[in-house]
């Protein structure tokens, strides 16, 4: 699995932008494959824009999360 930043839609299983209740919030939900790699993307909807933020992951399984930085 891997991503690459200058072909950022490769391989989308889901995507969203605000659907999360309020401005700014995004809500994603997605069937995945136990014992596959995912690699999540966060952007923001304007270049140059940064800030922190959260998300949390829930499913009928354990979930491993990883820092990936392409940089």
């Amino acid at each position: 699995t891997s991503f690459n930043p200058s072909t950022p839609s490769t391989n989308i299983v889901v995507f969203d932008d605000d659907s999360g209740g309020s401005p700014g919030r995004f809500r994603l939900s997605a069937n995945l494959q136990a014992g596959t790699t995912y690699i999540m993307v966060v952007t923001t909807y304007s270049a140059g824009v940064s800030g922190a933020f959260s998300f949390t992951v829930v499913g009928p399984e354990a979930v491993a999360l990883s820092q990936l930085n392409t940089r």
